[in-house]
């Protein structure tokens, strides 16, 4: 009799069905695995399109920042200028950029687009979920 439920002792290979018994640490650490994996696709591709990675930029955002605050000492006090940040921005992601070719010569370099959709996404759209929940 044919089933379509797996049982443990049902040929494999034939349903074409993986069955794997696990406890729940196991799940667990196959799931972590499984999630690291697409991660490490996903920040292949965004090196491949010259997309610069998420933690990277928000470095480079309070990098910006940080060297606007320290220029004088009322600069807590004064408003800050959005296109110096986003200049500033640009500035410490070229500097990363050149260090990180210095360290790897066959990494791509940035795309200035992809950069510029990046900064977009990340300082032009509403959070997913607002500060309040997080």
């Amino acid at each position: 009799m044919n089933s379509f439920i797996p049982t443990p002792d049902a040929d494999r290979n034939a349903l074409g069905v993986r069955y794997t018994r696990s406890t729940a640490s196991g799940r667990i650490a196959r799931t972590r695995r499984e999630n690291a994996g697409r991660q490490r696709l996903v920040r292949e591709r965004r090196r491949e399109a010259g997309e610069p990675d998420p933690g990277l930029l928000d470095r480079a955002i309070v990098d910006a920042l940080r060297s606007i605050l320290l220029r004088c000492e009322d600069s807590v006090s004064r408003p800050i200028d959005p296109k110096l940040v986003l200049h500033l921005t640009r500035e410490h992601l070229v500097l990363r950029a050149t260090r990180a070719k210095d360290a790897d010569p066959d990494a791509p370099p940035y795309n200035g687009a992809a950069v510029a959709e990046a900064l977009r996404r990340r300082l032009f759209e509403k959070p997913k979920r607002p500060l309040h929940t997080r």
